[in-house]
């Protein structure tokens, strides 16, 4: 019997080239999301996909604050706002160690549409975030505020200029259960619990 075909891969985000050496630190909710990317790179999700793929680059500086990060598709609804449509299950980050250190995360249906961006949502606590870079040209977005990230929400990011954040994106496009075909329910006018 041939082999058949594994779901279609399309990467997005950062290139994770650089060395995080950026920290952010917020003592209640934020979501991060990347709003340019040096070279032209993609970073909003290419086509209707389930992200089935997530790699951050960096770790948690120091022992403050809980360690609980979640990823969260935004969905933009018109001058600069953006609606929360989906949020993953608690997922952790290194804490300490190499900074260049690479994590992989399989997020569990995490539908998305063409032009919808992949957000970092953490919960504050003084933790530092030691997943951004430095970077030319880039930038960042980012919100906060204390139970203002959750799903049905909406709001508007402060731009980080000069700031990448360090996170890959793979969009899985096939047509079964380990690609799009999952998703096709997906609506971004629904609220969904997170």
């Amino acid at each position: 019997m041939p082999a058949t075909a594994d779901a279609g891969r399309k990467p997005f985000g950062s290139a994770l080239s650089a060395t995080p050496n950026h920290i952010e630190s917020e003592g209640v909710d934020s979501a991060y999301w990347s709003s340019n990317l040096p070279g032209g790179r993609a970073f909003k999700v290419p086509t209707k996909s389930k992200v089935g793929t997530i790699k951050i680059k960096g770790n948690i500086a120091g022992n403050q604050g809980p360690n609980v990060v979640h990823f969260q598709i935004l969905h933009p609804i018109g001058n600069g706002r953006m609606k929360v449509i989906l949020t993953s299950g608690n997922n952790k980050l290194p804490r300490g160690g190499d900074p260049n250190q690479v994590t992989t995360y399989h997020p569990i249906n995490l539908c998305a549409r063409k032009g919808d961006y992949v957000a970092l949502s953490v919960i504050g606590g003084g933790t530092r975030f030691r997943t951004f870079s430095n970077v030319p040209g880039a930038a960042t977005k980012a919100f906060t505020g204390a139970g203002g990230d959750n799903n049905g929400d909406t709001f508007t990011g402060r731009k980080l200029g000069g700031v990448e954040l360090m996170m890959r994106m793979i969009a899985w496009t096939g047509p079964g259960k380990s690609g799009a075909g999952i998703c096709n329910s997906y609506n971004p006018s629904s609220r969904l619990a997170r």
